[in-house]
């Protein structure tokens, strides 16, 4: 047993000799470790509790600081009141163009109005309503509302009817009924607010007169000899060639619309035109130019003015050169063309200045197309 014993010492003496180096190593590390650890906590617990008194004094000193400058200073309070009387603004009331600063801050909006000795009668009204309830900077806005009637009288243009007359040569006319404008008094309601219209209805539409119409014969008789009186260029030539001519080209006109192409070229003095034997004066004349429309369908479409449309009477024309209700006569600037007498019963869009529009109830009459004109503005 006992050499059991040392040979086992034996063999820790071997072991411990061959790795001493490490051993120690290890023993070295371990007791650095411990060292380090012990070392931290010591240190942790040495910040904690040698300064704790002097903690406790800062938090003492500030607080101590919060209270002189509590002491020392307004109350929150009263500041944050003065400034809230500063920037009220109050109730601001507009009535009749003047804008009042009502003595109220709170109630209702009749409230405002009664403190200010502001009637409201009829049918004016408030923005907000009146049991709205007040607040600062409040705007209120008083309307007032009128209604107003308003009459006026347009002229209703008479249609123009051509009938055949076998007493008359082909290419002549005579007029057997001279036509009569007729007329319509139109009253309207308008509502108003503070002056501006707010809705506008038609209360009455009654014609006080019917327009009468003018009734024009076309003759039909064949022009046969060169002794026709009525026809310009037969009395011209005294050959049957020159007789063919004329009856074709007085063929020719009556085919051609009256409203168009005048039989004779109008009779033009200082201040009076005379037209189809009847004579107008001239208020005043200027170049223009002239364009045709037609109403899609529409036989006698009704007009800016209130006027039906009527065929060879109607024209479309600015209102700030031609006034609405106007009569008019234009003539192309060859002559070989004419449209009137008319009534300037229409407006457009792109009728501006001295344009002209001829109302034709036939698309297949809209032949003007863009032409120069001279526009006679006349009264019967």
């Amino acid at each position: 047993m006992h050499k059991d014993l040392f040979k086992t010492l034996l063999k820790l003496k071997y072991l411990v000799r061959d790795n001493w180096l490490r051993l120690g190593i290890i023993s070295l590390g371990a007791v650095l470790i411990c060292a380090i650890v012990i070392t931290g906590v010591i240190c942790l617990s040495g910040a904690s509790d040698p300064h704790q008194p002097e903690a406790q004094l800062s938090s003492q000193t500030s607080q101590t600081s919060q209270t002189t400058a509590a002491s020392s200073s307004p109350p929150e309070t009263t500041t944050a009141e003065t400034t809230t009387e500063a920037t009220t603004s109050g109730i601001s009331v507009f009535a009749d163009g003047v804008t009042q600063t009502a003595p109220i801050s709170e109630g209702t909006v009749a409230d405002a109005i009664r403190a200010l000795g502001i009637v409201l009668s009829g049918d004016d009204f408030t923005v907000p309503d009146m049991d709205a309830e007040l607040f600062d900077g409040m705007s209120v806005s008083i309307y007032r509302v009128t209604t107003q009637t308003v009459e006026y009288t347009v002229s209703i243009t008479y249609a123009l009817e051509y009938v055949e007359d076998e007493d008359l040569y082909e290419g002549e006319r005579e007029v057997v009924q001279e036509g009569v404008a007729g007329e319509r008094k139109i009253v309207l309601e308008q509502i108003m607010q503070n002056g501006v219209m707010h809705s506008n209805r038609t209360v009455s539409d009654e014609v006080i007169s019917d327009p009468v119409t003018k009734i024009i014969a076309v003759g039909s008789k064949p022009v046969t000899t060169t002794t026709v009186a009525t026809t310009t260029a037969a009395t011209t030539r005294a050959t049957t060639k020159a007789t063919t001519k004329a009856t074709t080209k007085a063929t020719t006109t009556t085919t051609t619309k009256a409203t168009t192409a005048p039989t004779e070229p109008p009779s033009v003095g200082d201040e009076t035109i005379t037209i189809g034997g009847k004579t107008y004066s001239i208020s005043t004349s200027f170049s223009g130019t002239a364009f045709s429309y037609h109403a899609y369908g529409v036989q006698n479409p009704l007009t800016y003015s209130g006027n039906y449309a009527v065929n060879g009477a109607t024209v479309a024309v600015d209102p700030d050169v031609i006034p609405l209700g106007s009569m008019v006569y234009v003539v192309g600037k060859n002559g070989n063309w004419s449209y009137g007498p008319a009534y300037a019963h229409d407006i457009g869009g792109g009728i501006k200045g001295t344009y002209i529009d001829l109302f034709f109830s036939d698309p297949s009459d809209c032949t003007i197309g863009h032409q120069s004109c001279t526009i006679y503005i006349i009264t019967p």
